[in-house]
């Protein structure tokens, strides 16, 4: 049994390096009824259920590598920076766990990496809900029914910049911002990329790192 999760945008795909206890499934099923202005009554009808998926894995660090539980091994810190970036661009993902019936498109909802021991181990927990269209069918007076597919937009996309060697927050705000000053306002936009290494590696807090992905925000 293995889990994957795949870029739609990019093909590209995780699999993770080791497998977790379990895996939850949540499913819920919503009914409700509304009005709409111009239209009259409306009725939201649920023909699929919608489904969360969690779980709490490790992610291990480098000296653990060639440990024979070890499926896959990818350095913890790059995991993390790719899942922030998929959270922050709301990207939708196929989940794939072999040897089980999941196999779903998703958007990830929640990650929480936490770095413990001297081996560089990041333990965390992970959420991810089902992505679905939604069909809405609305009921005019006259009894036609009129059928509206409606799928989750696509927010536009943030500004991103990759660190190259010699790269500071300063630098990069000045060429990104148009203010090197802004860079406190850069670092808070991305702490959740810049911090976790360096407190694992008890570096500067405004260090950064060639290859990290960070979001700009005029």
């Amino acid at each position: 049994m293995d889990i994957y999760l795949t870029d739609f945008e990019t093909n590209s795909r995780l699999q993770f390096p080791v497998m977790p206890k379990e895996i939850s499934i949540n499913i819920e099923g919503v009914f409700q009824n509304f009005s709409v202005i111009g239209f009259g009554n409306a009725k939201f009808p649920i023909g699929r259920e919608a489904k969360g998926f969690s779980w709490s894995g490790i992610l291990p660090g480098k000296p653990r590598q060639e440990q024979p539980f070890i499926r896959a091994w990818v350095e913890p810190n790059d995991v993390v920076k790719l899942f922030n970036d998929w959270i922050k661009r709301r990207k939708k993902l196929k989940l794939m766990v072999t040897g089980t019936p999941i196999n779903n498109n998703v958007y990830l909802e929640e990650f929480t990496p936490k770095y413990s021991g001297g081996c560089g181990d990041c333990f965390y927990n992970i959420k991810l809900v089902q992505a679905i269209s939604l069909v809405i069918t609305v009921s005019k007076g006259n009894n036609n029914s009129v059928k509206k597919e409606q799928t989750r937009p696509s927010p536009p996309a943030p500004k991103t910049y990759t660190v190259v060697p010699g790269d500071s927050l300063w630098a990069i705000a000045e060429k990104m911002m148009g203010d090197g000053n802004k860079y406190p306002q850069l670092y808070e936009a991305n702490k959740s990329v810049i911090d976790p290494r360096n407190q694992q590696y008890a570096q500067p807090k405004y260090t950064i790192y060639a290859g990290q992905v960070l979001t700009v925000d005029n």
